[in-house]
């Protein structure tokens, strides 16, 4: 008997198909992971340059936020989110502790949506407008206020926007819509973003929501929205609440603790930058080989390579993209892919080795390699 296979068509009956990047149920069906490697269900190991749903980037079960989650689970999993737990004000203060200088109040949410849908109401609570403005690639979640200011796409059939989002043009200055050349560009898209705005806006604008990196991630599923003092008493005062079922749970707070005591005690930061170095260098030298890697972009564990049919003319090498995908994944690596393709993204886990990056570089070399000689051939 297939158990994939059984667990497949259980997935086809009764599995609701939303996945961003699957269309039909397929394999391989994961059962546990690792520090930077995960197994599927027929014990095939792969390492994951995805960081599950860029969500692991500490690593796949870490032992010090384990630990945490099995004391919450022994002591106290959900509390009434109407009063406090020891564990939220814990979180609470420790956030505060290394965000910059008055950002003290934090509210804990369950995701990245949910923190971008009460940033957004606190900024239009506290402004009195409602007007706000997200680059034009950005992505900020798919609930309802989020999805209209992610204009990265997930649109379709969803009817109308939220009034009053608007989108700005991204920098973007390896294929830049405006046709420009950074540094020469003077911040064309900043100045036309202004110029879109104030033709389009009512007057009454209420935030900019955007990313230092056009990207996502996460944690467990624990989310924080962090502000001033002055802000919070303004839009609290006013009558403002944003809880769910599960806001400020114990058990989420104290996986955020262990995340941060993990980040500052195994600094997270410097294996970020080694990392980065190391895995970008790779890149860099893939690069120097094959002309189709039209740029290799990104910083620390957040790296990516555009593919190009020329570098003079940069068209999007969407179906090359694909096809090394797809033969990565048969060799072992999990990266995602976005634009159709073209752009693949690697989020290794801070867990991850000097030798499984140099093996990482190995499978994407060959990959490249044999599916440059095949789109060669015409196969």
């Amino acid at each position: 008997m297939n158990r994939e296979a059984d667990l497949l068509d259980s997935a086809r009956k009764y599995s609701f198909r939303a996945r961003m990047d699957k269309g039909e149920p397929s394999g391989p069906i994961f059962v546990k992971g690792s520090g930077s490697e995960v197994e599927d269900i027929d014990g095939r190991r792969y390492l994951h340059f995805n960081s599950g749903q860029m969500c692991a980037a500490l690593g796949h079960n870490h032992p010090t936020i384990t630990a945490a989650i099995t004391e919450a689970c022994a002591t106290m999993i959900h509390a009434h989110s109407s009063y406090y737990n020891v564990k939220e004000i814990e979180l609470a203060g420790r956030l505060a502790r290394v965000m910059p200088e008055g950002l003290d109040k934090s509210l804990f949410l369950q995701s990245g949506a949910d923190a971008n849908e009460a940033a957004v109401l606190i900024a239009r609570k506290f402004t009195g407008g409602y007007e706000v403005a997200s680059p034009h690639i950005s992505f900020h979640g798919l609930s309802d206020t989020a999805r209209s200011l992610t204009f990265a796409g997930w649109h379709a059939d969803h009817g109308p926007l939220a009034a009053g989002s608007y989108a700005m043009v991204a920098p973007y200055c390896y294929r830049c819509p405006l046709r420009q050349t950074f540094p020469s560009c003077g911040y064309a898209c900043l100045d036309t973003s202004f110029e879109l705005l104030d033709a389009q806006a009512t007057g009454r604008p209420a935030a900019v929501i955007t990313e230092p990196l056009f990207s996502a991630g996460g944690g467990v599923s624990i989310s924080a929205v962090t502000t001033t003092a002055e802000i919070e008493e303004k839009v609290v005062s006013g009558g403002f609440i944003a809880t769910h079922s599960h806001s400020n749970d114990p058990l989420t707070c104290a996986a955020g603790i262990a995340s941060l005591d993990v980040i500052e005690q195994e600094d997270v930061p410097a294996k970020a930058r080694a990392i980065g170095e190391r895995f970008k260098g790779h890149l860099t030298a893939l690069a120097q080989r094959y002309e189709q890697i039209g740029q290799v972009r990104g910083r620390g564990m957040l790296l990516g390579i555009e593919l190009v049919d020329d570098r003079e003319s940069r068209r999007p090498a969407k179906t090359l993209g694909q096809a090394v995908h797809r033969r990565c994944f048969e060799q072992g690596l999990i990266f995602s892919q976005r634009r159709g393709g073209s752009v693949l993204r690697f989020v290794p886990p801070a867990t991850t080795t000097p030798e499984q990056l140099d093996r990482a570089a190995d499978i994407l070399d060959g990959a490249l390699r044999a599916a440059i000689d095949a789109q060669s051939r015409g196969g």
